[in-house]
């Protein structure tokens, strides 16, 4: 017999019993202790079979009403049950009935928010589906695509743009999940409460599309080294906003998944964003560097977001007291150089990814531009029609000092 047959098989009896409100008063004393005690054993027993908030009503009735089905025995019953009492037995019992009816409760909906998140993914699993079909395709077009490097350029790009739109069905999909377990109260749940709730996700749906993710960009990264940097530093924000929100989740599922093989999988998953995490700086900078080296901008060597701050940095300062010496044509030549690729690039392609990866603040780039507007400043070469008109002042200022040292002189005379 099912959990849910034996509960509703006591339910009807007790049930049957309380509807006969005489029955007490015809049986021996023995007799009423022995149906009272029987009546409390399947009560115990239908609260450990109890499977729904529904269920766990019906039997809150069937024990509130325990009491005046032995009232004309209650005085009998407390002398031979003491110290405990019809009262309090049956308090006892209610109250265990009430704690199992709220953990039921509290199960119930987490499995409301389980329900709404598997429509949820299920919704966006379509949608990430359809995006490896169209990368799917895309790759197989780059991989014909040999006749030409624009060609294969502008292929590449579209399977970047496909790879994005990929990643933010991803993102989407990571932030339901996050939503949802951030509403499960953890900290009322036993271990066992916890285990029934994980269950009801799917773990495939979850961690499948997760590794998959990882593994597509990071396979992507090593199969198309000759993006842009714009192309690099948008993965490089896409890869930090995902480990953040993964960072956010992956703690919710460790505390969440007690079993110890869901507990591995969630740490190894974080192993893997972090060596997606590394594939992608190390791409980034090495294009960064490329980019500043084509426009023959030689700086100092840099791999990490710090170490390119610095050799902005010092690059800047060594232009600015160079040019501190003397502007001049050349001077304002490699000024221009750098103002191009800071401006144009830098500025207009890169910063967003740049803010959004936290590679670099508002206030880095701020500092950057004062360097950059002091250099110049100082960089511009002297004009020609500057010293002309120097030079016709001082022989302005000679001769009327000649002619007034002579006037002078005659009127001396």
């Amino acid at each position: 017999m099912s959990a849910i047959k034996k509960f509703f098989t006591v339910l009807i009896a007790l049930s049957f019993g309380l509807s006969v409100q005489s029955f007490a008063q015809f049986q021996s004393d023995s007799e009423v202790k022995r149906n009272f005690d029987r009546d409390i054993a399947d009560a115990n027993q239908a609260v450990r079979t109890i499977q729904s908030v529904a269920q766990a009503d019906s039997l809150l009735d069937v024990i509130n009403n325990i009491p005046a089905k032995y009232s004309d025995n209650t005085s009998f019953l407390d002398r031979v049950m003491h110290p405990n009492t019809v009262r309090s037995t049956v308090q006892n019992l209610r109250d265990l009935a009430q704690v199992t009816r709220e953990r039921i409760r509290r199960i119930e909906q987490q499995g409301e928010n389980v329900t709404v998140l598997e429509q949820r993914i299920s919704e966006l699993s379509d949608s990430v589906s359809d995006s490896n079909e169209e990368l799917q395709r895309l790759r197989e077009q780059l991989n014909q695509a040999t006749r030409a490097r624009n060609v294969n350029a502008a292929r590449a790009r579209d399977f970047s743009d496909a790879l994005r739109e990929r990643d933010e069905f991803i993102l989407q999909l990571i932030d339901s999940v996050f939503v949802a377990y951030s509403r499960v109260d953890l900290a009322s749940l036993s271990a066992a409460e916890r285990r029934q709730v994980a269950l009801e996700l799917d773990p495939e749906n979850v961690f499948g599309h997760i590794e998959s993710v990882i593994a597509n960009n990071v396979d992507f990264l090593n199969t198309h080294t000759q993006l842009s940097s714009e192309d690099f530093l948008r993965l490089y924000s896409v890869q930090a906003e995902f480990k953040r929100m993964w960072d956010n989740l992956g703690s919710r599922l460790s505390e969440l998944y007690v079993d110890t093989d869901r507990s591995a999988r969630v740490r190894a998953i974080s192993r893997e964003i972090d060596g997606w995490g590394s594939t992608i700086d190390n791409a980034v900078w090495q294009s960064v560097a490329a980019s500043f080296s084509q426009r023959e901008i030689e700086m100092q060597s840099f791999s990490s977001a710090a170490s390119f701050n610095a050799a902005l940095n010092s690059f800047l300062n060594t232009a600015i007291e160079r040019a501190r010496e003397g502007g001049s044509e050349e001077e304002y030549a490699r000024y221009q150089q750098f103002a191009n690729v800071w401006n144009n690039d830098v500025k207009s392609s890169w910063q967003e990814y740049l803010i959004d990866a936290g590679l670099m603040s508002y206030r880095d780039f701020v500092a950057i531009d004062q360097q950059v507007s002091e250099w110049k400043v100082l960089a511009q070469p002297q004009s020609y029609a500057f010293m002309i008109y120097l030079g016709l002042a001082l022989v302005i200022i000679i001769v009327l000092t000649i002619l007034y040292l002579k006037e002078k002189g005659r009127a001396k005379a």
